[in-house]
């Protein structure tokens, strides 16, 4: 609520904290931390308001939600399902990105790209390797036969397609365009993981 009452930039902590809260359930780091969960949720928003350098905010927003989900030991035998299976590779690059926003946004490159680079090579590289291939089947009584063509590409393409957009401007604007095609090539891939499945019957 107080990121919404500071509004513009601060908005972005909505869909980040929702992810960090769900990555931290399923990775069963469910038990509070108050020395680093309150500055995340309470104090965030207000110490990036009055430093007021968006920049800077993003950094340390991207890198305390690194300190708040943490890094796992290991993935437990959960994640080695077919639907589980990008998990562990999706969940590796979105740590990997949080620490790069933070150097994006640090070096100068403009701050719709390094916000646009935390949203597609975090927020949608973990909703692709979790949310999708677990979540979504799960809610929707469906079973998938597979999830990509090897199980773990989906995300991988996802990050690659971020990296390659948030640094066009060095080389030019066919790094966009090759990044909407991987862009492209995950819908396919989702899509046709979806068809490959069908409804489970509940009688």
């Amino acid at each position: 609520m107080i990121a919404l009452y500071l509004g513009g930039f601060r908005l972005v902590v909505f869909p980040v904290a929702s992810i960090t809260s769900l990555m931290r359930r399923v990775e069963s780091r469910q038990r509070p931390i108050y020395v680093i969960d309150v500055p995340y949720a309470v104090l965030l928003p207000v110490m990036t308001y009055y430093l007021n350098n968006p920049p800077i905010d993003l950094a340390i927003l991207s890198l305390l939600t690194l300190i708040v989900i943490g890094v796992p030991r290991k993935f437990g035998p959960a994640f080695k399902t077919i639907y589980s299976r990008a998990y562990p590779i999706g969940s590796s690059l979105g740590r990997a990105m949080l620490i790069i926003t933070a150097i994006l946004a640090l070096i100068g490159v403009p701050l719709g790209d390094a916000i646009h680079a935390l949203f597609i090579g975090f927020i949608a590289v973990i909703m692709s390797s979790l949310c999708i291939p677990m979540l979504n089947p799960g809610i929707l009584w469906f079973s998938m036969r597979r999830y990509g063509i090897v199980g773990f590409e989906i995300p991988m393409l996802l990050f690659i397609s971020a990296i390659l957009r948030a640094i066009y401007y060095l080389v030019g604007p066919q790094l966009i365009a090759a990044s909407l095609i991987l862009a492209f090539i995950v819908y396919i891939e989702v899509a046709a993981s979806y068809l490959s499945g069908e409804r489970v019957k509940v009688l």
